[in-house]
């Protein structure tokens, strides 16, 4: 399977899943034969404030590549900036944006699946950060 340039040797991928997809758990899933492994999600907002917490969920290791890592929020330029920042770490090989979570936290922050009834919010989150980064 090739997605953009990213050639993947396999057909699963690693789920987000916050507060169980951190590094251990992502190295383990990769040696029982995952192709691609995702972070938990990670606040665009607190790449923005360089939190250290936040720059942790994405602390990778070259044997789990290929990595996507997912970003919220839902400001189209905080997402840009953020998306620009993974790519410069050099950690990622994909970019994966939240569309889906359910979490109070989240939706009141309006993102997750809060975009999906923001149809032109998304779209803009999409377009920035697509020109932001080279990764898929």
């Amino acid at each position: 399977m090739k997605i953009k340039s990213l050639e993947i040797k396999g057909k699963t991928f690693l789920a987000p899943l916050a507060g169980i997809t951190n590094l251990p758990f992502r190295r383990l899933v990769k040696e029982c034969g995952c192709a691609v492994v995702c972070s938990e999600m990670v606040s665009a907002k607190g790449i923005f404030y360089n939190s250290k917490n936040t720059v942790t969920l994405m602390t990778s290791q070259e044997d789990e590549r290929p990595l996507s890592v997912q970003l919220f929020g839902s400001e189209p330029e905080s997402m840009a900036q953020a998306a620009a920042f993974v790519e410069n770490m050099g950690v990622a090989d994909i970019i994966d944006i939240n569309f889906g979570c359910s979490v109070k936290k989240v939706i009141k922050q309006g993102a997750g699946v809060a975009l999906m009834k923001e149809p032109k919010t998304s779209d803009a989150i999409l377009r920035a950060v697509r020109k932001a980064t080279a990764l898929p």
